[in-house]
């Protein structure tokens, strides 16, 4: 083939692998999420592990592709690391467009200053991925190449979650989560991620550049066995290398103490009860302190428990309320007050019997209306949406005429009721 034709075809092939990898990258950056953590900014970059997938994969092709063109194997004066960089910079350049589109749309309500610190890192990770995917081209078939990179990522996704190892974690852009220790930004941990990164990238890098060492044609490629053996041995020795200084270094500038709690580090604050916050609204901590505090001034009038844990994004075992830049304090009271009334879920597992189902929605309805009115921050019509028969609401106003102790008496009466199913397992 002649060298233009030749140039041109490569030129075609990798804009047909750009072309390839933009598809999976819309889909998996635009496509909705869960509707409570839509809007969060780490879930979003959470899906670059994905992306790198992609990208690894096509600069695994190209690099095949010349391998088998015998560009290695003509004498070119130019290193074979230099030849694969100007075959794959498009895939740099794409990766780095689309994280960059990212945070300016999601740090743009979400906060540049995290958006930026987990760019950093993540943008890093991607190189060292492309890198490592054409790597694996040059010296594995093609069969070989692809198991390699379909089983590595996977890997590389769901060990570190399993094994609550939050260092790899960051290396692989999974921050979202709430109160799970293992998936927390820390900006002192980013730290520790982005040195591992580096050094993966300098051992691909080196790897590389070794296998021009020796550029005889093997059996099965380019490149000699011995080229190969010596690549390799780079690839392997180096991340091990960094990623074992990385982890001597102590836990508070790590993250690798899953479980400590940190004000700097971590989104679930010590405290009675328990706050989790998403990392783009960590400085707003204070002012969810201050209507919790409001919530058990005027309910531990009452003796209303405040709950264990308190969550942005919800979960089990934890109540739920909403906070972002358009909500207020006494949204995040209004919403803890609705999702603190006890659940009568469990009583329809089984057909429940009229006669039981009136009391219990009635008592549900009750409570619903008596803690939003002590919570404050709700008219009239919004509490009327949370109940289910709007006759009910007039008792619960009625209650708070009476006194503190009789109200505290009333409250675990229909507490009682809620339990009982409606008084089914009286």
């Amino acid at each position: 083939m002649p060298p233009k034709l030749a140039a041109r075809s490569a030129s075609l092939l990798g804009l047909a692998l750009l072309f390839a990898c933009a598809v999976p990258f819309a889909f998996m950056f635009y496509a909705p999420e869960e509707l409570d953590y839509g809007v969060s900014l780490t879930a979003e970059i959470a899906q670059s592990v994905y992306l790198g997938t992609a990208l690894s994969i096509a600069a695994a092709v190209r690099a095949i592709g010349l391998r088998n063109g015998g560009v290695f194997a003509r004498g070119s004066v130019r290193p074979p690391l230099v030849i694969l960089l100007n075959a794959i910079w498009p895939l740099f350049a794409f990766g780095l467009v689309a994280h960059l589109l990212v945070v300016l749309v999601g740090g743009a309500f979400a906060g540049f200053r995290i958006a930026l610190g987990i760019l950093g890192v993540s943008l890093v990770v991607l190189m060292a991925q492309i890198l490592f995917g054409a790597w694996v081209g040059l010296v594995l078939a093609p069969m070989r190449a692809l198991i390699v990179l379909l089983v590595v990522p996977l890997a590389w996704m769901l060990v570190p979650g399993w094994a609550k190892m939050p260092l790899v974690n960051q290396l692989n852009g999974q921050f979202a989560g709430c109160c799970t220790g293992a998936e927390t930004y820390s900006r002192t941990a980013a730290w520790g991620s982005l040195l591992v990164g580096v050094g993966v990238l300098a051992a691909i890098l080196v790897a590389i550049a070794l296998l021009g060492a020796t550029r005889t044609v093997g059996t099965d490629g380019v490149f000699s066995g011995e080229a190969r053996r010596r690549s390799a041995a780079v690839a392997i020795a180096v991340p091990v290398v960094v990623a074992v200084a990385a982890l001597v270094i102590p836990p508070d500038t790590t993250g690798w103490a899953a479980t400590a709690k940190r004000a700097d580090d971590t989104r679930c604050f010590d405290g009675t009860p328990e706050i989790c916050l998403r990392p783009e609204h960590v400085d707003d901590l204070p002012e969810v302190r201050a209507a919790l505090r409001e919530l058990e001034y005027r309910w531990g009038l009452y003796g209303v428990p405040l709950p264990k844990t308190v969550s942005e994004a919800g979960g089990v075992g934890r109540v739920r309320f909403q906070y972002g830049p358009d909500h207020t304090r006494d949204i995040v009271k209004a919403t803890i007050a609705l999702n603190s009334v006890p659940s009568a879920e469990s009583c329809y597992q089984k057909p429940l019997p009229p006669v039981h189902d009136r009391p219990l929605v009635a008592a549900v309805d009750h409570l619903t209306v008596w803690l939003t009115a002590l919570t404050g921050g709700l008219t009239t019509d919004e509490v009327r949406e949370w109940v289910s028969d709007p006759a009910n609401m007039q008792e619960a106003w009625d209650v708070r005429n009476l006194t503190n102790d009789a109200q505290a008496a009333w409250y675990r009466e229909q507490v009682a009721v809620i339990e009982s199913c409606g008084g089914r397992d009286a």
